[in-house]
């Protein structure tokens, strides 16, 4: 059982640190349509993440709960970026 927690929390970072610094490119981002961008790869990222969570066996259930929250808050999150940068994007281009 502890072999598989160490291996699930292994998995949870090859996923957690890109999805933070895309967080941290919305940041430094310039223009609507990189952001556009960059929420669609978290979004992608995170989507993937919350799938390989939620498939996930041999883990207790609240270890496998906190993980597939946390994964699930990235997808919502990243989802309302999307939303909010495309809707921006698209305010820019009938404005041009």
């Amino acid at each position: 059982m502890a072999g598989a927690l160490s291996d699930l929390m292994s998995v949870s970072q090859v996923y957690l640190v890109p999805a933070s610094i895309l967080f941290g490119a919305i940041g430094v981002a310039t223009t609507e349509q990189l952001k556009t961008l960059i929420s669609l790869l978290g979004l992608l990222t995170s989507a993937i993440w919350f799938y390989r969570i939620s498939v996930w066996q041999g883990v207790d259930n609240i270890d496998w709960l906190t993980t597939l929250t946390l994964s699930g808050i990235f997808v919502l999150s990243w989802t309302i970026s999307l939303i909010a940068h495309a809707r921006n994007w698209r305010r820019e281009v009938r404005k041009a």
